[in-house]
């Protein structure tokens, strides 16, 4: 029995080539894999606006006799995962009657919670692992989050520099382009795309690929335009009650692979972090309390 990570895997390399039916129940299991296994076929299809029909030549079209079948490696995926359900349910049922800003609170809680949990499921520890070990062996590797992204990659930039000399910030005031002529072979491009999906990044994902560099990609869906370019691919989901995506999850994968560049350093990142901090208290950066006479 395949499980889901395969099936997920099967499912984006082969969207491309499906019918534009098709390419849209692809692309609500890829977004939404949890809601397959707790929701029935013709639920799913209901809710994405997709006909049932297409549900079951999906599975079929992936090598499954039947929607059930093609089901169960979803099924038991959240089966594995922790039991809070119910917990969770009450406490934002309590959020949502508190006051007029709780009903709007308690759908941005459920969405975030959502995500992170979504995105921490999905990961392949090895997957992650490999994205940190590429970025730390790198000649140079280029952070890059255009747009509202930028303020995720800069995060990324300011705190990897402590850990990394070889971290470089892909600035979006310019041309991207402009910032990655030197980029090549033993290079890492980290990209942050997700929907609306902006055209420069994929043309600059692309170029990086084609001059040889490896290519770590946050993005929110494996049918992402980008994530065909991924040496190492780590999802992000983004869904969120709003008009805006929701960035918590992108933001805690960052962070993740903040750690483990540093749990994989040598002592040399180590004593590097304490270098720079011991520096940033001598020269009076961080504030502290005046001591009173």
């Amino acid at each position: 029995m395949m499980q889901l990570v395969e099936i997920l895997d099967l499912l984006a390399a082969r969207q491309s080539a499906l019918s534009p039916q098709l390419q849209r129940a692809a692309r609500a299991v890829l977004d939404q894999p949890e809601e397959v296994a707790i929701t029935s076929m013709r639920g799913f299809a209901q809710k994405f606006g997709i006909t049932p029909g297409s549900m079951l030549r999906l599975a079929r079209e992936l090598g499954f006799d039947n929607y059930e079948q093609f089901r169960h490696g979803f099924q038991e995926a959240v089966r594995s995962g922790p039991d809070t359900f119910a917990t969770r349910a009450e406490w934002l049922q309590q959020v949502g009657s508190q006051g007029d800003g709780g009903p709007v609170l308690a759908e941005m809680a459920k969405a975030q919670l959502a995500n992170i949990e979504s995105a921490f499921r999905q990961i392949d520890p090895q997957v992650i692992g490999d994205a940190a070990a590429s970025i730390i062996s790198a000649r140079r590797s280029y952070i890059m989050g255009l747009g509202a992204l930028n303020g995720l990659s800069g995060y990324f930039h300011f705190v990897g520099r402590l850990a990394l000399e070889n971290l470089t910030l892909v600035q979006s005031t310019g041309s991207v382009m402009d910032e990655l002529l030197r980029i090549g072979d033993g290079d890492v491009l980290l990209t942050l795309s997700v929907q609306p999906y902006a055209e420069e990044t994929l043309k600059a994902v692309a170029f990086a690929k084609r001059q040889g560099a490896r290519c770590v990609i946050v993005t929110d869906s494996r049918a992402a335009p980008v994530a065909q370019f991924a040496d190492h691919l780590l999802l992000a989901p983004t869904a969120s009650p709003q008009f805006f995506p929701s960035m918590t999850s992108a933001l805690a994968l960052l962070e993740s692979l903040l750690a483990l560049i540093v749990s994989k350093g040598d002592r040399e990142v180590v004593e590097a972090i304490a270098r720079i901090d011991a520096l940033r208290n001598a020269e009076g950066i961080y504030w502290k309390p005046r001591r009173k006479r």
